[in-house]
């Protein structure tokens, strides 16, 4: 059925989603969500079919709201031997980020996923994503997303070596950083 995503297409807008929402809406407290978050960062990946993989993909910033991305996402070839590490920024909508990670893992024999501040958005204007009113709330839904999807958020164990991914954001110097901000302005 995963396979089938590629060749069929995948519709990015009305892709289902799994049971991530509900999860994050019910944390009351942020010491809640605090703890579930905790929880799913401490969650380590292994298994004898990562361990088994020989190579690393490694893309971000797919940004699938853009037709063209997703349309070049359907033309990657199959390589079930490598793991595709998606290194964030894929959409501020959880449902069609579930679609991308579906159709990734239709493409490759695992995916890591370590979201992205576009990822976190709450702008989206989907009903469901709606609900979720804060980033951390957000974040929760997303590693509840991949939890249930099976795709790896946490540190992924593959031919002897550990795929990490880092949450990390820069802020700018003028933004509160205290002069600590690794936040360089660009020239043009």
């Amino acid at each position: 059925a995963l396979l089938a995503l590629a060749t069929m297409g995948v519709e990015f807008s009305k892709t289902p989603l799994a049971d991530s929402i509900p999860q994050a809406l019910r944390m009351r407290t942020s010491a809640e969500l605090r703890e579930r978050l905790l929880e799913l960062f401490a969650k380590r990946h292994e298994s004898p079919a990562l361990a088994a993989l020989r190579r690393v993909v490694a893309i971000s910033d797919i940004h699938v709201g853009d037709p063209a991305n997703t349309d070049w996402l359907r033309t990657l070839k199959p390589q079930r031997d490598a793991l595709c590490i998606l290194a964030g920024d894929v959409s501020d909508s959880l449902q069609q980020l579930a679609a991308a990670l579906r159709l990734l893992q239709s493409t490759f024999g695992a995916v890591a996923f370590c979201p992205g501040n576009h990822d976190l958005w709450v702008t989206s204007p989907l009903a469901e994503d709606a609900k979720l009113r804060s980033s951390p709330a957000k974040l929760l839904a997303v590693l509840e997303l991949c939890d249930a999807l099976g795709v790896c958020h946490g540190p992924a164990r593959i031919d002897g070596c550990w795929v990490v991914p880092l949450l990390s954001w820069y802020v700018r110097g003028d933004n509160g950083a205290a002069g600590g901000s690794i936040f360089h302005e660009k020239e043009g």
